[in-house]
């Protein structure tokens, strides 16, 4: 697992690897830029994203969700393996797009209200879609398409199960 740590001063990472697997990167050539005239949230969060599927667009998301960390003070970003499993996990059976869950928390990192799943996120679009609306600090899902709240579509894999 890998974890990003922003103290808003500076950013820490701390690496460590599972099961032998290591985190495939993007240049920053081939990351768009995210754009925002807003501020970045100040409110604190986790975000989690899963790699175990390895899609398509994850090394991508993955560079841009740094960028996301790096200017909102109080996010921590974690790499991990599916938190779903490979009955319930929302990408399957064709193993598209990576999936993430955002966790509101206190500065302390205690839970402060439920974790949104967002996702299937399939290409660079929907990754600056979900980049900008992380940074804005709403975070409404309904503000989102239908096709990247991940809920719906984990209704729809466990009807499939």
């Amino acid at each position: 697992m890998r974890t990003i740590f922003n103290t808003g001063d500076h950013v820490e990472s701390s690496a460590a690897t599972t099961r032998g697997r290591t985190a495939r990167h993007a240049s920053i050539s081939q990351v768009a830029q995210m754009t925002s005239a807003r501020c970045p949230t100040r409110q604190p969060f986790t975000l989690a994203i899963c790699t175990a599927c390895g899609a398509e667009v994850a090394p991508q998301l993955l560079q841009m969700l740094r960028n996301v960390i790096r200017r909102c003070p109080h996010g921590m970003l974690v790499m991990t393996e599916c938190l779903l499993g490979q009955f319930a996990c929302a990408t399957r059976p064709a193993h598209e797009g990576a999936m993430l869950l955002l966790q509101l928390c206190s500065i302390e990192r205690a839970p402060t209200a439920p974790a949104r799943w967002l996702g299937p996120i399939t290409d660079l679009a929907d990754a600056r879609l979900i980049c900008e609306w992380i940074v804005r600090g709403d975070w409404d899902c309904r503000e989102l398409p239908i096709r990247l709240r991940a809920e719906a579509t984990l209704q729809q894999s466990s009807i499939r199960n």
